[in-house]
């Protein structure tokens, strides 16, 4: 597992415990407190639901962000939460909802230094902002890696992207940016195309990005040549 996967997995056990500390601790109707992965926040009024518990697992956000949504919400166990649901249960009159003296400075999300321009930056995130995001990307040398090759060897965009300092969604957007100027270049290419088993060949002492320099096209065309063959 990557540092940055380790680092999001520690701010979303910090962050769990931090709600269920702020809500009382247990479930509000029975008291249980065992297990904090068995304990679910439910919303008093459905309609007021801006965002759920597994969204902000999913997508980090700053606690302030975090703390107005809780005050709409009880903390229920697993069990009591579908009793109630089916109409089994109902809320007690004296609910124990969010304590307000966690409404601020009580969730400190970890630094770390930004690969890009030396600031501080969340430990989470790749970099502190998107402009470094977009230097990050662009200090990534794309035409010498081959990206079919790794995905072909089973590696995950998110896997991909760690190797190379980057997010999955800027491998996603490189993979698309390779197929477009494929198909571009490819139509756009008005000489005799090589044929398959000499690509092949020629393959095997150049790389796309040299092959696509001799035939004045992008690494994407010579790959698209070879795969319609």
């Amino acid at each position: 597992m990557s540092r940055q996967s380790e680092a999001v997995k520690r701010y979303r056990k910090k962050l769990k415990n931090k709600i269920v500390e702020s809500m009382g601790g247990g479930c509000c109707i029975c008291g249980y407190n065992k297990s904090h992965r068995a304990l679910d926040l439910h919303h008093i009024n459905p309609e007021d639901k801006e965002f759920s518990l597994s969204s902000v697992m999913a997508h980090p956000i700053k606690w302030e962000k975090v703390v107005p949504e809780l005050r709409k919400c009880v903390l229920l166990c697993s069990l009591c939460h579908a009793e109630l649901h089916d109409g089994l249960i109902e809320l007690p009159i004296n609910i124990c909802g969010f304590n307000e003296a966690f409404s601020k400075g009580c969730f400190v999300v970890d630094k770390d230094i930004c690969p890009v321009c030396g600031g501080d930056k969340d430990i989470y995130n790749i970099t502190c902002s998107r402009k470094c995001a977009n230097l990050k990307i662009g200090s990534v040398k794309w035409g010498n890696i081959d990206l079919e090759k790794l995905i072909e060897a089973g590696l995950s965009y998110k896997i991909i992207g760690d190797i190379f300092g980057v997010s999955d969604q800027a491998v996603v957007k490189r993979i698309k940016s390779v197929k477009n100027d494929s198909y571009l270049h490819f139509n756009r290419y008005k000489g005799d195309r090589p044929l398959k088993e000499d690509l092949l060949t020629e393959h095997e002492t150049a790389t796309y990005v040299q092959m696509g320099e001799k035939y004045g096209v992008t690494e994407g065309a010579v790959r698209h040549w070879i795969k319609i063959g």
